[in-house]
């Protein structure tokens, strides 16, 4: 979006980490104060090397799915792995003429205790997005599907 925004019609986030220019995704994480479940001693878990970080289990279902039904948080929780830091770390470069013309609109949960609400409405302000709330958890496509498609279905990037 940063160097083609004329190739992007909008986009749409669902409680997404939203850095702004110059910052990179885990330590603005790290802003996010101590409601973000993430963010509690022993949560994040990084390799001997420190290349890769994973979720300490005790924290998972609390973190991603504290609103989900149980087999959906199970089956979920089993699909993660652990991730390679360096991404993680590396700064974005955005512009107002790139990634700030792009039309957005951030879906948000209140519940989401990965990203706390005030969070997300400071994030999503920043970066020029439509803010909509939805009645899930830090996973709404799991735990309330049904509010998730019927806000997508709702979203107009244009404005119209």
């Amino acid at each position: 979006m940063e160097s083609r925004p004329d190739a992007v019609v909008g986009l749409v986030l669902i409680n997404a980490l939203l850095p702004e220019d110059g910052e990179a995704a885990l330590p603005k994480l790290q802003t996010a104060g101590e409601e973000c479940v993430f963010l509690q001693p022993g949560a994040l878990v990084f390799s001997d090397d420190g290349t890769m970080v994973s979720i300490e289990r005790s924290f998972v279902f609390d973190g991603f799915y504290n609103r989900c039904p149980a087999a959906d948080a199970q089956w979920a929780a089993e699909q993660l792995c652990a991730e390679p830091v360096a991404p993680l770390m590396v700064p974005l470069h955005l512009t107002a003429a790139g990634f700030g013309s792009v039309p957005k609109v951030y879906l948000g949960s209140r519940d989401d205790r990965a990203l706390p609400w005030w969070f997300q409405v400071k994030m999503s302000k920043a970066a020029g997005a439509q803010l909509v709330e939805l009645q899930g958890d830090h996973s709404p496509f799991l735990s309330v599907p049904g509010d998730v498609v019927a806000r997508l279905l709702e979203v107009d990037v244009n404005g119209n």
